[in-house]
């Protein structure tokens, strides 16, 4: 009974640690959060933060994940950049310039403001340069014969 109590705890604690790999990929910098993101006591949360980064498992843990699903799964997404946004935005302890700059900076995140619509179809170019008038001279034979004529009256004046 009490192996099979052992092998239980061992299963969780390497769920929780598996858990905790994938997020403090996430949050890299801040495994405090990511341990709390997983561990609701905040003890345990800051024991697993502080001993856990340098855990083989953890670690082991995070190379399969990023070859399993890549880098780019995470990555913060939209969402994670806008709450992250709104947080500063919230913060009273912030100072009201920085505040109002978050708050500007979620609006246009919101709206749109940085992307641009992809260009679908032909683009028109117009370029805004003098015009080059060229005359028609017919036929190649008739071109041919005026400029044979005019060198012909050249010599004819000497000049």
């Amino acid at each position: 009974m009490v192996s099979d109590m052992t092998t239980a705890l061992t299963v969780n604690l390497d769920d929780q640690k598996r858990a905790f790999a994938a997020a403090w990929l996430r949050k890299p910098d801040k495994p405090f959060e990511a341990a709390s993101s997983v561990i609701s006591d905040t003890g345990l949360a800051l024991q697993a933060a502080t001993t856990w980064v340098n855990d083989h498992f953890v670690k082991q843990c995070q190379i399969e994940l990023i070859e399993q699903f890549g880098v780019e799964k995470f990555i913060p997404n939209d969402v994670d950049q806008l709450n992250d946004i709104w947080t500063i935005a919230s913060n009273t302890k912030v100072d009201n310039e920085v505040r109002l700059k978050a708050h500007e900076l979620y609006a246009k995140i919101r709206q749109g403001y940085f992307h641009k619509p992809l260009a679908i179809g032909s683009q028109t170019n117009i370029l805004n340069q003098g015009v080059m008038v060229v005359n028609n001279h017919g036929t190649d034979e008739e071109w041919e014969q005026s400029c044979i004529a005019q060198q012909q009256e050249l010599i004819a004046n000497g000049r």
